[in-house]
C-alpha cells in the first residue's frame, strides 16, 4: 500500500524530522510547503485531435470542399440503358406472360414482341384464345411479372458497384430504358437503383421527342451539360449512332453484352488521359 500520509513536527516541516508524536499531515499538503512538490504527477494536456488527409475526389463526393476546388473532368455525366443493366429486361413482362398463359394449357412463341395486350390478341387470332380470357390472363400475368422482379432485380450485384463507382467519382448518372415509365421506374425501385438515378427517359418520353438524338440532347439539358461532357454506354447500332449524331461520347459495347465498371472505368479513363472521345472501351 502506498504512504498517503506521515508525521512531522509542527515547527519544523521538513520530511527529514519524523516524529511519531507529531501531527498528522497529509502528504499533499506536505510536498506543498517543501521543496519536492515537483515530485506530484501533474495532468498531461490533451493531445489535438490527428487531422487524417483526405482525398481530393473523396471531399467533393461527400462535400467537404467548395466546388470551386473540383477536380476538372471531361466527362461529368453517364447515360447507361436499362436492357444493359439488366438482361432482356424488355422481355420480362412477356416471360411473365408466358407463365400465365401456360395455366392456361397454351404457350407463347419466343418471336412474340410488342405489349401485353398485343401479345394477347396475337394468341387470339394464331392460336384461338377466347377474347372473354385476356383479363384472366393480365390478371395472372401481372403476378407472375412481380415475382419475376424480385428474382432478376435483386441479383445484379454488378449493378450496385457501377452506380457506387460512378458516385464516388462525382458522376451523374441518366438511364434510357424502351419500357414505359411505370414500369421502369418499378424496376428501379426493385433494385433500389432509382435513389441514385438524375435523370429517367423512357418510350413514353421518346414518342414525345420524336427520335433518340433529341431524348439524348433532353438529357443532356436536363443534367445542365454540354453533349461532350456526358458519355453515352450503347449496344445496338441505331443507339450508338444516335449518340454519336447528338455529340456525346460513345462507349460502345458488344451485343449482349452489359454495362459493368471495369468497362466503363477504361472508357473514362482513356478519355481523361488523352482528352479525347474515344468510341472503344
Amino acid at each position: 500500500m502506498g504512504v498517503n500520509r506521515v508525521v512531522v513536527h509542527k515547527r519544523n516541516p521538513n520530511p527529514s524530522h519524523i516524529d511519531q508524536l507529531g501531527t498528522t499531515i497529509p502528504m499533499a499538503e506536505l510536498f506543498a510547503q517543501t521543496d519536492e512538490a515537483h515530485l506530484i504527477p501533474k495532468p498531461k494536456p490533451e493531445r489535438a485531435p490527428r487531422l487524417i488527409p483526405i482525398p481530393l475526389e473523396k471531399a467533393m463526393v461527400s462535400g467537404d470542399l467548395p466546388e470551386a476546388f473540383a477536380p476538372v473532368r471531361c466527362v461529368r455525366a453517364v447515360v447507361l440503358e436499362l436492357d444493359r443493366l439488366f438482361p432482356e429486361a424488355s422481355r420480362w413482362h412477356l416471360d411473365a406472360l408466358d407463365c400465365a398463359l401456360r395455366k392456361f394449357g397454351l404457350e407463347l412463341p419466343p418471336s412474340t414482341t410488342g405489349s401485353v395486350k398485343d401479345a394477347l390478341e396475337t394468341m387470339s387470332q394464331e392460336r384461338r384464345l377466347p377474347r372473354f380470357l385476356h383479363k384472366a390472363v393480365e390478371g395472372v400475368a401481372k403476378s407472375f411479372y412481380e415475382e419475376l422482379l424480385r428474382m432478376r432485380c435483386c441479383a445484379r450485384v454488378e449493378n450496385e458497384i457501377l452506380v457506387a463507382r460512378l458516385r464516388s467519382q462525382g458522376m451523374r448518372i441518366a438511364v434510357r430504358s424502351s419500357l414505359p415509365a411505370k414500369k421502369t421506374r418499378l424496376i428501379l425501385d426493385m433494385s433500389g437503383l432509382r435513389a441514385h438515378v438524375d435523370d429517367l427517359v423512357c418510350c413514353d418520353d421518346l414518342a414525345a421527342k420524336g427520335c433518340a438524338k433529341e431524348e439524348l440532347l433532353s438529357i443532356c439539358e436536363h443534367l445542365g451539360m454540354r453533349p461532350d461532357q456526358v458519355a453515352a454506354v450503347e449496344g445496338d447500332p441505331e443507339g450508338i449512332a444516335s449518340a454519336r449524331s447528338a455529340g456525346l461520347r460513345t462507349c460502345e459495347l458488344r451485343p449482349k453484352e452489359l454495362a459493368e465498371w471495369p468497362r466503363i472505368q477504361r472508357f473514362l479513363a482513356r478519355i481523361e488521359t488523352t482528352k479525347e472521345g474515344s468510341d472503344e472501351c
